[in-house]
C-alpha cells in the first residue's frame, strides 16, 4: 500500500486548526449539557482548554478565529448569546495572549485560565448590560468568583493534557 507524503508545514496548521475548532464547539456543546451554574448564563469554560493550547502552539490568529468559530456556534442559541460570546471569547484570547507574552515564563496556564476566565466573563456581562439592562452589573461579583474557580480548573485541565498535546502536534 503506498503512502501519503507528508503534510506541508501549512496544511498542518490548517488541519490542527480544523480539529481544534472542532473540539472547541463539541466541549461547548458538552458543557451546555452539564447541570447549570446558579448563575444564568455561567459555564465553565471548558473550550477555552483550546483557545490556551492554540495561543500556546499556533499564534494569536488561529486562536481568535476559534474564538470566533465558537461565537459562531452559540449563534444557534441566538444573536444576543453570538454578541456576548463574541465579546467574551475575544477579549478572552487577547488577555490570554498577552499573558503568556508578557510572563512567559513567570505565569502557569493556571494563571492564564484565571485571567482569561475573568476576561471572558467581563466581556460577556459588558454585552449583555449593553444590549439587555445595565442593572446585570449586580451579577459581576458573582462571575468574579465563578471565574476564578473556572479559571483553576481549566488551567489544572491543560496542565495535564498539554504532554499528550504536544505529542500529537509533533507526530
Amino acid at each position: 500500500m503506498k503512502s501519503s507524503p507528508p503534510l506541508s508545514g501549512t496544511a498542518r496548521r490548517a488541519a490542527l486548526l480544523g480539529l481544534l475548532a472542532a473540539l472547541a464547539v463539541a466541549l461547548s456543546f458538552l458543557e451546555g449539557l452539564l447541570p447549570v451554574i446558579p448563575i444564568p448564563g455561567a459555564k465553565l469554560g471548558l473550550s477555552n482548554i483550546v483557545i490556551m493550547y492554540a495561543l500556546t502552539s499556533l499564534n494569536l490568529p488561529c486562536a481568535l478565529a476559534l474564538a470566533a468559530v465558537k461565537a459562531a456556534f452559540a449563534l444557534l442559541r441566538g444573536g444576543t448569546a453570538f454578541f456576548m460570546s463574541l465579546a467574551g471569547g475575544l477579549l478572552s484570547t487577547l488577555v490570554m495572549a498577552g499573558a503568556l507574552r508578557l510572563f512567559r515564563n513567570r505565569v502557569s496556564f493556571i494563571g492564564v485560565g484565571i485571567l482569561g476566565a475573568v476576561a471572558h466573563n467581563g466581556g460577556q456581562l459588558a454585552a449583555a448590560m449593553l444590549l439587555l439592562s445595565p442593572a446585570l452589573i449586580g451579577y459581576g461579583p458573582w462571575l468574579l468568583l465563578l471565574a476564578v474557580a473556572a479559571g483553576t480548573v481549566t488551567g489544572l485541565t491543560l496542565n495535564i493534557v498539554m504532554p499528550a498535546l504536544g505529542r500529537l502536534s509533533r507526530g
